[in-house]
């Protein structure tokens, strides 16, 4: 797989969100193990930790960016998440 980039977007990575932000993880560190290139894009829905929005960090080993959200974090509506992935996804 090498060559191969996946950007994977999903609302939150939170916990408490259940499922996806579970599986997630696995999924982009089997990928990452057969030589993916890998990125999440995501909101700072639901979580407590501080994050520089914009700035790719890693997440359980995985990089990710992460942006603020505008509304109620239910809605997970992020402007900030919206023009970067304008930028970085084909």
């Amino acid at each position: 797989m090498n060559g191969l980039k996946v950007l994977h977007v999903i609302s939150s990575l939170a916990p408490s969100t259940g499922g996806p932000a579970h599986a997630i993880v696995g999924m982009c560190q089997a990928l990452m193990a057969e030589g993916a290139d890998i990125t999440i894009a995501t909101t700072t829905a639901f979580l407590q930790q501080p994050f520089s929005a914009g700035e790719i960090v890693s997440h359980h080993g995985i990089p990710a960016v992460f942006f603020p959200c505008e509304l109620p974090p239910h809605l997970a509506l992020s402007l900030g998440l919206r023009k970067w992935l304008k930028l970085h996804a084909g």
